[in-house]
């Protein structure tokens, strides 16, 4: 019956038969290793970390000791860092453990207990370290009982918790060593069942498995050991429809072996290809295992390195570039240890600069990491960098030197080539250049200082010094044109003040002429009063006095007109010298423009400009103080013309008196009745025209302090102009030499204008009057002449308030 069960059947039931043993054998196993794995999972999870725990913190311990102890015999401060560390590690340890142990009060106490030891043991070995640093071996070793008590109290504290653990572990392993007992008793019972059924199954299935196989079993074995040696050329003949025999699968085995083989050997003639370049790079390239044992360097780092290999020796005298490989790298760093942490941790490029030899080697590591991303080794490449550096320290005393101004120092290039030659050359060049541009600024601005305009910048230059060069022979060529407007200026300020002195003094001479003629009209005045006093105590002689009073009237009318014409020439001649004020106020007006403009163009030049800029503010007072004292003798001269005025209303109505004086001694014959009423007329008449003579009086008087003032402001305002033409002529613009004297301003006097106090009490009432107008009628043409200068200059440059020049 069981032939004609196929092969798949038989299979299944064969396996049916095995996995039913093996479902047994399975749940006894699984009952008794659930029990196992509780024990392995605590043994796992709490027993063995702890285990771990305590002898890290076993370790921290000892090497807290040790630092400590370090401390105590070397004196050295460095140990307190480490075991600080340690300790803090300790604690670290302390806490991971409390973990593992939460809701065991026994463990926990044990732990207290253990911590509160080791913060005994840490404070006495400090102390007893600080003990022996500072007060010397005796206290030190009185300590170090403490310390070494402490110790072993910690130790047994240790020891103590470890055997609570190590009993747990014992309870759990004496559990699993039983259970397995066990386990192995039912498995191997039933192990051989499952053999036994095995080797029927095999039996039965041996001749179909042939098939499968695909070929003779030990003909299978001959070709997997020929494949095992290596030997890929047998042929492997197939069956036509074998696709998925043993054999086949052997075949396919073979193939890619040798294909594999093919890209091993490729993949090494690639590494040989590598390894050729290094060896004939020009860089030094070093290799070393993660014990920083050098396995490999290439041709350029052993013949740099032989090349310095007798001072090397007096640094290292076991070096030989020779025998490089196979030594360690530590022998180059003066502190293996903290180069050996460094490699250790590196991830990326490191750079490190170490002295060999008395040359500056720059030392670049990078980690070699394999497929696995596994730490393998390090490579490093050596770049003597000696001749960059001493060009990098010439080059930064070359630098501190610029900052401070010395720009003499080159770079020496005959020790150099290449792009160092280069380099040295071109920094020479800038220097070179950044010297000649700031003497040649030196030199002018120099030269400036002392007034000397003619000195310019005649080199070429390119970039900003060629801006420089621009700007520093554009700034002294518009000193000169401020110097020759401000120079016309005072020319023309020279010949107005000299015309305005001649007008003066032939007003003065006018002055004074009419003075003398009123002087003479007040006396004739006085002697026609005591006349017609006369002729009223005289009544007799009424008709003979009334003939001489119409001939006395007649010779007043004649001086009154003579009066009247006289204050009308007065007039004329005031009007003309307000005239010439505004001219030059006009004129100051302009000086003080170009005193504005000259100080803008100083304060562009900045620090350069301030020599200037004191001149252009000594012309703008100066201007300031003409433009003030001709708006003063303006004020004076609108006062006399206002007075004039009144004088000549005065000078009529004393001739209209007159006339009535006339008609009066004409009528005398026909009205002697009336004779006494007629010569009270008179004299208050007479007592009138006599007031008008002394008022013209009076105002000729102030005319001629007027004009003496004028005079006065009009010498000032020479001497200023000469004094402004002097401190000009101290620049020199051209060729011609000027007088380095004349450079510094000179100061002018100031001339102080005499007052002028009314003569008689009861006028100042009119003076007041006359003085507003004279006021008003100057304002009104100072504003006129403000308006007319700002539309004819630049309105940025001039403000005016109120009158006043505001400061610029």
């Amino acid at each position: 019956m069981l032939k004609y069960i196929s092969f798949k059947a038989r299979i299944l039931l064969g396996f049916l038969a095995i996995i039913s043993l093996m479902t047994v054998i399975s749940a006894s196993s699984l009952i008794n290793l659930s029990n196992t794995e509780r024990d392995l999972t605590e043994i796992n999870n709490n027993l063995l970390p702890n285990a771990l725990l305590m002898g890290q913190m076993a370790r921290d311990i000892v090497l807290v000791h040790q630092f400590l102890s370090d401390v105590s015999a070397s004196h050295s401060p460095a140990g307190y860092g480490d075991s600080e560390k340690s300790a803090q590690d300790f604690k670290q340890g302390l806490l991971q453990f409390r973990e593992h142990i939460v809701g065991n009060s026994g463990k926990l106490k044990d732990v207290d207990i253990l911590e509160a030891n080791f913060d005994l043991f840490y404070q006495d070995g400090k102390r007893m370290a600080l003990a022996y640093t500072d007060e010397g071996p005796e206290a030190g070793n009185a300590v170090m009982q403490d310390f070494d008590h402490e110790s072993y109290k910690l130790s047994s504290q240790m020891i103590k918790l470890r055997n609570t653990e190590v009993n747990a572990a014992k309870y759990h392993v004496n559990n699993i060593t039983e259970t397995t007992h066990q386990v192995s008793a039912v498995l191997w019972t039933l192990s051989l069942a499952i053999i036994t059924l095995a080797l029927g199954i095999a039996l039965f299935l041996t001749r179909h498995l042939s098939k499968q196989i695909g070929i003779d079993p030990l003909y299978a074995k001959g070709i997997a050991k020929e494949i095992a040696k290596g030997d890929l050329s047998r042929s492997i003949q197939l069956e036509a429809d074998d696709k998925d025999s043993l054999l086949h699968a052997i075949k396919n085995m073979q193939q890619k072996l040798l294909a594999s083989r093919t890209a091993e050997h490729k993949a090494a003639e690639e590494i040989l290809r590598i390894k050729i370049a290094l060896d004939n790079t020009s860089i030094g390239i070093m290799i070393a295992d993660n014990e920083r044992n050098i396995i490999y360097a290439n041709k350029s780092v052993v013949n740099a390195l032989g090349k310095i290999e007798a001072e090397i020796r007096k640094q290292i005298p076991s070096f030989s570039a020779d025998t490089l490989v196979g030594n360690n790298m530590d022998v180059f760093y003066q502190n293996p240890a903290q180069q050996a942490k460094s490699l250790a941790t590196l991830s990326g490029a490191h750079s490190d600069d170490i002295e060999l030899a008395g040359r500056t080697i720059t030392v670049v590591a990078n980690p070699v990491i394999s497929q696995q991303d596994e730490r393998i080794g390090t490579v490093t490449e050596w770049h003597d960098r000696t001749a960059e550096v001493a060009v990098e320290k010439e080059v930064s005393a070359i630098v501190v030197a610029a900052c401070t101004g010395d720009f003499t120092q080159r770079i020496e290039l005959r020790d150099k080539a290449g792009f160092l030659h280069e380099l040295g050359e071109g920094l020479n060049q800038i220097l070179h250049t950044s010297e000649t541009g700031l003497n040649e600024v030196v030199r002018v601005l120099g030269a400036l200082s002392c007034g000397d305009l003619t000195e310019t910048i005649t080199n070429d230059y390119q970039g900003t010094f060629g801006q420089l060069k621009d700007n520093t022979n554009a700034t002294v060529e518009k000193l000169k044109s401020i110097i020759h407007q401000i120079k016309d200026a005072t020319d023309c300020i020279n010949t107005g003040a000299k015309e305005i002195a001649s007008g003066n003094s032939d007003l003065s001479h006018r002055t004074e002429e009419q003075a003398a003629s009123l002087e003479q009209t007040a006396a004739s005045m006085e002697e026609l009063t005591a006349n017609v006093q006369h002729n009223t105590e005289n009544a007799k002689q009424t008709n003979l006095l009334a003939i001489g009073a119409a001939e006395i009237a007649d010779q007043g009318g004649a001086v009154v007109g003579q009066v009247v014409a006289t204050m009308n020439d007065i007039k004329d001649s005031s009007l003309k010298i307000e005239e010439i004020i505004s001219v030059i106020d006009d004129i100051a007006f302009q000086i003080n423009i170009l005193a504005i403009n000259a100080a803008i163009e100083a304060a562009r030049a900045g620090t350069h400009g301030q020599g200037f800029a004191v001149v252009a503010g000594e012309v703008r007072n100066l201007a300031q103080r003409a433009a003030a004292s001709a708006g003063e003798i303006k004020i004076l001269i609108e006062d006399a013309v206002k007075k004039i005025d009144d004088g000549s209303g005065l000078a009529a109505q004393a001739g209209k008196t007159m006339e009535e004086v006339l008609n009066s001694i004409r009528g005398v014959t026909g009205m002697m009745s009336k004779i006494t009423a007629a010569s009270v007329e008179q004299s208050a008449g007479i007592e009138q025209v006599n007031l008008a003579i002394n008022q013209m009086d009076y105002v000729t008087q102030q005319n001629a302090a007027l004009v003496d003032q004028a005079a006065a402001a009009a010498e000032s305002l020479e001497e200023q102009a000469q004094n402004l033409a002097i401190t000009v002529s101290g620049f020199k613009i051209a060729n011609n030499p000027t007088g380095r004297n004349a450079f510094y301003a000179v100061d002018a006097p100031v001339i102080t204008l005499p007052e002028i106090h009314p003569s008689h009490p009861h006028r100042e009432h009119k003076e007041h009057v006359i003085w507003n107008t004279i006021r008003s009628t100057g304002s009104n043409a100072l504003h006129n002449l403000e308006n007319a200068a700002a539309a004819k200059s630049k309105p940025q440059l001039l403000a005016i308030a109120n009158g006043d020049w505001e400061e610029f």
